[in-house]
């Protein structure tokens, strides 16, 4: 009996741990990411053109800000599909941003 307890709390007690320390090391990982800039979006320059937001770009010197800026829609197309970062084995990983 006292085997299946202690068995019981050893299972338990590693568990934990482990739990702890994978969601420890990911807000960790996420702190690392800065946070978006808010910017100021000015008028549309004509009917045909879209906001994309601003990003952050990744840079051997670190993270850097990419201001948003109008761009012309492509013939055919209807909507930007916004980049973004997914945490991926430990790291950041940017899927791209398109037009779809």
């Amino acid at each position: 009996m006292k085997f299946k307890i202690s068995f019981f709390y050893s299972a338990l007690l590693i568990s934990s741990i482990l739990v702890l320390t994978n969601c420890s090391s990911r807000m960790n990982m996420k702190r690392l990411l800065p946070a978006e800039r808010p910017e100021i979006i000015p008028g549309k320059p004509a009917l045909h053109y879209a906001w994309i937001t601003g990003h952050l770009k990744y840079s051997k010197s670190g993270y850097q800000w990419v201001s948003g800026n109008y761009y012309q829609i492509p013939q055919g197309k209807k909507s930007w599909v916004e980049g973004r970062y997914v945490m991926r084995l430990g790291r950041y990983k940017y899927i791209n941003s398109y037009w779809q």
